[in-house]
């Protein structure tokens, strides 16, 4: 099966189940691609969280709209991150560490061996989902956001 990744190319990749896609605000393990070739994986895995899925016409391959995760935290590089940063979040999402998600830096990658592995200690690219606390803080910042869009 083909897939049109960011760039439009075409190409092959070995797709999950769709019965195995995570849900929207899932956090996945990925490799998300650099900014030289969004449709090559990246070097190394990292969180990533999931914004949306798509499906194709039949259902039967998912693509996932995934936002950029990183430990490199830098607090004052955008107020409109979500940082998960409480160390009882970190457990409840299933994060190696503080964690935080360029909202910004999203894009839309097949549900493919290529882009996601399962976590050590994990049995799927899932590793776990947005806890309570997370989910707040994400929609506050959607709120400021909508608030804050420059004219």
């Amino acid at each position: 099966m083909a897939a049109r990744c960011r760039t439009g190319l075409v190409t092959s990749w070995s797709f999950f189940p769709v019965s195995s896609a995570p849900a929207p605000l899932d956090l996945v393990w990925c490799r998300f691609p650099l900014n030289e070739d969004p449709n090559k994986p990246g070097p190394k895995n990292r969180p990533g969280l999931v914004r949306s899925l798509i499906f194709n016409k039949g259902q039967t391959r998912a693509l996932l709209d995934v936002t950029y995760g990183t430990t490199k935290l830098r607090h004052n590089e955008n107020p409109f991150d979500l940082i998960v940063s409480n160390l009882a979040s970190i457990d409840a999402c299933g994060l190696p560490a503080a964690t935080r998600f360029a909202l910004d830096r999203s894009i839309i990658l097949p549900w493919c061996g290529e882009f996601f592995e399962a976590r050590e200690g994990y049995n799927s690219p899932r590793i776990g989902s947005l806890d309570q606390q997370s989910r707040m803080q994400l929609e506050a910042i959607k709120v400021a956001r909508r608030i804050h869009k420059p004219e």
